[in-house]
């Protein structure tokens, strides 16, 4: 009897007569609850689906830093800057709202005050060409092209007040390696509404070139980017224009869980020399050097 197969030996022991004693009869409350069991059986057997992909609506935009400088003239500088994506979706077009605002901030001094603000809000389209929008593919090619329009102010009425706006159209692309990357970035723009601002365009002019090199580590999520970004106004003289460079750094952070890397600060250096640091220092030249820290995506 023991070699018999186990669904022969089960059937076996059933009774070969049905004799067996009939069930007693249910009562109302355990008929529904009956009837209620093979519904809540399906919910619990049914397979899960698939994990969607994960969509982060709100993100870095430009530079997000604060940084002091050496002198009376260069004390603190800060800027933030974030977008929100008014079209969530996996897809590689968009279009985001976003807000910068940076501000040139006498810490140091009596009483603290703030030197200038500029609030920069905007909206624009945007179309990538890697899988992930804050991630370029590996190999060299186009990254991402922006099309839109920002208004630009210094939040200040009557003869201190200051703004312009802008439509623009910026074009990126990368190569990325297994430990370098590079950057190449042209972002042109027309701007109008220059009542408080006749001659801003000849030391701004109508756009700007962005150059970088940087590692990064995507195991040890160690990374390391140096830019510069020049312009040239119209006017004839060739100092009328800026030149910005940062250089950023963030260690290796092995030990934070899961993205928290992604939320580690760089350290960062800039160096700022010509027009328009600010909208107020549009036609004044200055020269400044400061560090402090920031964050910012990889592709920025």
């Amino acid at each position: 009897m023991l070699a018999l197969p186990a669904r022969a030996f089960a059937q076996d022991a059933q009774p070969a007569t049905p004799t067996a004693t009939p069930p007693a009869p249910q009562t109302v409350a355990e008929g529904e609850q009956a009837r209620s069991a093979p519904a809540t059986e399906k919910l619990t057997e049914k397979p899960l689906a698939e994990d969607e992909p994960e969509i982060d609506v709100l993100t870095f935009h430009r530079a997000n830093y604060m940084l002091t400088g050496f002198t009376k003239e260069t004390q603190v500088k800060f800027q933030f800057s974030f977008k929100y994506d008014l079209w969530p979706s996996t897809s590689r077009h968009t279009v985001y709202l976003a807000y910068t605002q940076k501000s040139l901030w006498d810490l140091y001094s009596t009483s603290s005050p703030f030197r200038e603000t500029n609030y920069a809000p905007e909206v624009f389209y945007a179309h990538y060409h890697s899988d992930l929008r804050g991630q370029p593919n590996p190999g060299c090619g186009l990254f991402s092209e922006q099309l839109g329009v920002e208004h630009e102010s210094n939040g200040e009425a009557g003869e201190a007040s200051r703004s312009w706006n802008k439509l623009f159209a910026d074009v990126k692309a990368t190569c990325y390696g297994k430990l370098f990357y590079g950057l190449v970035g042209v972002r042109a723009w027309y701007p109008f509404g220059l009542r408080e601002n006749p001659r801003i365009k000849r030391t701004q002019g109508y756009g700007e070139l962005l150059v970088g090199i940087g590692v990064d580590e995507e195991d040890a999520h160690s990374n390391a980017l140096l830019t510069v970004a020049l312009r040239k106004g119209t006017s004839r003289d060739l100092g009328k224009g800026s030149v910005t460079i940062d250089a950023r750094w963030r260690p290796t952070y092995r030990r934070l869980i899961g993205k928290a890397w992604k939320f580690a600060p760089y350290l960062w250096s800039q160096f700022f020399a010509g027009y328009g640091e600010t909208l107020g220092t549009h036609d004044i030249a200055t020269t400044s050097a400061r560090v402090g820290i920031g964050f910012t995506d990889r592709a920025r």
